[in-house]
């Protein structure tokens, strides 16, 4: 009889330890399901959308010495298969960055820098090599021995161009550039309203204030770590405040829960009126790059956006002489501030529902604000500089245009080469004015 209680203690036992290791190869089979099976889950833990990691000055960069094997494909069946990587910093030149050394440029050769948000950094291409950048710089060496271009690729993804401007104070100017390449305005149109960040702020601002000003910048003793049920019991029980000398973090955080992604659902109130104050900003921060580099040449371009061309932008582009261009702008321009008045934007809040409001507004119009910040420009002869809006490129039709692009704002490998021959096209023909580059010039498909 004495025997069993242990029998039944032993068997008991026996299904715990069953039970448990039923779990962990259920465990085993989910984790080996995930990495084998599901798209997008790679060994390394790379997602298919850019990591961003907080960085000093610019407020956020890609991480450093990240690699991506996928993009997302908006308008194929499947992902693209990628193999691209980043630098120490984040960029995706090959060469890893050294903020206080300088470059030493060879006798024969010239630097430019190429600037933007993740459309220029290369979100979309297959291969590094692929990317505008790296392709400018092959077909500009390709068309020509007279000097070695080296383009270096200092755009970020999510960046906004007053992020552009400390990039290049950062890093441009390590390289005594001879060229500087901008292709933005996507991210300024859509970052302050449409992700309600507010006129002058980055990607993810509100949320990183939010931490900051819970943990770190309000508490004599801020803990690292704290959960939601944890912080509740710092707010009712003094007895644990005592012992840990913890403070309560207030939720005050305004949500904006249309967006997928998480660290966007933190916004600030923001009307539709403050679209105005957004794009006299870029315009701002863009005359800003302009007065880095007193000796280099410019060129401002819009980046090119999949959507239809002439709701974005107007119909004036085929407009060849400069008076009646300037009569169609200036028409287009108060069309757009009434279309924008009739949403009431004093009181009507920005939201990510909106953002083709803010894109038309902010995105339309800084193309034509550019043409005449760069004719204002060139007419004091206060740089060398020229502006162009890289969509002309692409065909009129939508569908058509999906040939080049991943998805509304990215490009896939052969939209990049596209822009990448516009650019050497550009740069060749004022740097060798003498010669004949039509060959490397890519006929404007928004005309065809």
């Amino acid at each position: 009889m004495a025997d069993a209680p242990q029998k039944q203690s032993s068997s008991c036992l026996t299904l715990v330890c069953i039970n448990v290791a039923v779990l962990i190869v259920l465990l085993l089979a989910i984790e080996v399901g995930y990495r084998a099976f599901i798209p997008g889950v790679s060994l390394s833990g790379q997602p298919s959308v850019m990591y961003m990691q907080y960085s000093p000055y610019v407020m956020f960069t890609n991480g450093p010495n990240t690699h991506y094997e996928r993009w997302e494909n908006l308008f194929g069946k499947e992902p693209i298969k990628a193999d691209v990587t980043a630098n120490n910093y984040g960029y995706t030149v090959r060469n890893d960055f050294d903020i206080t050394r300088p470059y030493k440029k060879a006798p024969n050769e010239k630097v430019v820098l190429f600037s933007g948000g993740s459309t220029a950094w290369g979100v979309g291409a297959s291969t590094n090599e692929k990317m505008t950048y790296a392709r400018l710089e092959e077909f500009l060496n390709a068309a020509q021995k007279d000097v070695h271009y080296t383009v270096v690729n200092l755009a970020m993804g999510g960046w906004i161009a007053q992020q552009q401007v400390i990039a290049l104070d950062l890093w441009g100017r390590l390289y005594h550039p001879d060229w500087v390449v901008t292709l933005d305005g996507a991210n300024d149109a859509s970052v302050g309203c449409a992700m309600s960040q507010g006129t002058g702020y980055p990607a993810h601002y509100q949320i990183m204030k939010s931490y900051l000003d819970g943990y770190l910048l309000s508490q004599d003793n801020p803990s690292f770590y704290r959960g939601y049920l944890e912080n509740l019991l710092v707010k009712y029980s003094a007895a644990y405040r005592g012992v840990t000398h913890k403070q309560y973090i207030p939720q005050n955080q305004t949500y904006d829960n249309g967006f997928a992604d998480v660290k966007m659902r933190v916004i600030t109130p923001t009307p539709l009126s403050d679209l105005r104050n957004e794009l006299a900003f870029y315009i701002l921060s863009e005359e800003s790059i302009l007065e880095r580099f007193q000796d280099a040449k410019y060129l401002l371009t819009t980046q090119p956006w999949q959507q239809e061309f002439d709701f974005v932008f107007g119909t004036f582009y085929g407009i060849t002489d400069p008076i009646a261009r300037a009569k169609a702008e200036e028409a287009h321009v108060e069309m757009i501030d009434k279309w924008l008045d009739s949403y009431n934007p004093t009181q009507t809040q920005c939201s990510n529902a909106r953002s083709n409001i803010a894109l038309r507004y902010v995105l339309g119009l800084s193309a034509i604000k550019l043409h005449q910040l760069v004719d204002q420009y060139r007419q004091s002869h206060r740089r060398d500089v020229e502006y162009y809006n890289t969509g002309l490129l692409f065909p009129k039709k939508t569908k058509d245009r999906e040939n080049y692009f991943t998805d509304t704002a990215h490009l896939n490998d052969l939209g990049q080469e596209v822009l990448a021959r516009f650019y050497a096209y550009n740069i060749l023909l004022r740097d060798f004015p003498t010669r004949d580059w039509s060959k490397l010039r890519p006929p404007e498909l928004q005309f065809q």
